[in-house]
């Protein structure tokens, strides 16, 4: 995280809030990074490397995208929008500078530099819910649906499903906006807005779980990440066969979980009819209550609604919670 960030919280007073509790609020999301790509030729580098249709993007919206392997397997998922003549990535912390390495490396003669912009930028997720003055005073309006883009001077305001936004500025302008907000919201938690991505069904892959689902199995897909007419990328023919042939057997569905123990990415699942066989495996997990976490995980369609355990075949019973779309390929009883 940004030090200067960092001293500038240490004075202020906070109250922390849940998103339970009130209807706006805030929170300082230091879990995330941004790699910026500069170059006359950043768009079609990238372009030729992601899932996403990167230079179809319009300047005022944003996108999901993945980074796959030749295997077509995910290394990392994102969401990407364009700065002026600049493309950020956003993903998180922990992945930034392993995919900033593995990016350079096929930078070759191209006109491109990648760098890791996390210490030039503040983070901030508002989740200002029908109080249209949140967004008032930030240049913006609760009227804007997702995936609008809207730039205020050196600040970007992405708008995210479940009327949710990610604010972006560096430190100096983050620090007026944290001020402001104090009028209208209350900062909030970090875990809570990573408890929104669970509920609106929208994964991030973390080193447990990099190249181990071709994106369609991750339903990124459903949230707009991959173009099937863009042309190719690492593992583009793997993702397309499985689009097409329809032999994606395993998709991300939402859970509960009853069990005091943290739950982690990568950890398996088991169906109580194939105790011998994992059926699934956890992809994001965060604790809501003392004893009850939240999780996706990819589950064999077959197998998402019958009775499932975390860990081993006699561990915790998870129980099935909606998502806001409709999955692929779900076989239902």
């Amino acid at each position: 995280m940004n030090t200067r960030w960092t001293e500038f919280l240490a004075t202020q007073i906070q109250r922390p809030a849940t998103f339970a509790t009130v209807s706006a609020l805030y929170a300082t999301l230091a879990q995330y990074g941004i790699l910026r790509l500069c170059g006359a030729e950043a768009g079609t580098f990238l372009h030729a490397q992601f899932t996403c249709d990167v230079l179809a993007l319009p300047p005022d919206r944003w996108t999901w995208g993945a980074y796959c392997s030749a295997k077509g397997r995910v290394l990392a998922n994102f969401i990407l929008w364009k700065d002026r003549e600049d493309i950020l990535v956003l993903l998180p912390q922990v992945l930034v500078e392993p995919l900033r390495k593995r990016l350079q490396m096929f930078v070759l003669r191209s006109k491109v530099s990648i760098q890791d912009d996390s210490s030039q930028s503040v983070i901030l997720g508002l989740r200002p819910g029908d109080d249209p003055s949140v967004l008032g005073a930030l240049g913006s309006d609760s009227s804007a649906l997702p995936p609008a883009l809207i730039r205020w001077g050196e600040t970007s305001l992405l708008h995210l499903t479940g009327k949710r936004t990610f604010l972006i500025a560096p430190c100096e302008r983050a620090q007026k906006h944290w001020q402001d907000l104090q009028d209208t919201t209350h900062p909030g938690r970090a875990l809570d807005w990573d408890r929104t991505w669970i509920t609106q069904g929208e994964p991030w892959i973390f080193p447990p779980t990099q190249d181990a689902f071709v994106p369609q199995m991750l339903n990124l897909e459903r949230l707009g990440a991959v173009s099937f007419t863009k042309g190719c990328y690492p593992g583009q023919e793997i993702v397309a066969r499985s689009q097409h042939l329809g032999q994606v057997k395993r998709r991300l569905y939402r859970f509960k979980v009853i069990t005091t123990e943290t739950v982690v990415p990568g950890t398996p699942l088991y169906a109580v009819d194939r105790e011998d066989q994992s059926a699934g495996t956890v992809v994001n997990a965060v604790k809501t209550e003392v004893d009850t976490s939240e999780i996706l995980a990819v589950v064999h369609t077959a197998a998402h609604s019958a009775e499932l355990h975390w860990r081993d075949p006699k561990g915790p019973l998870l129980v099935p919670c909606p998502l806001p779309y409709e999955v692929p390929g779900t076989v239902n009883d």
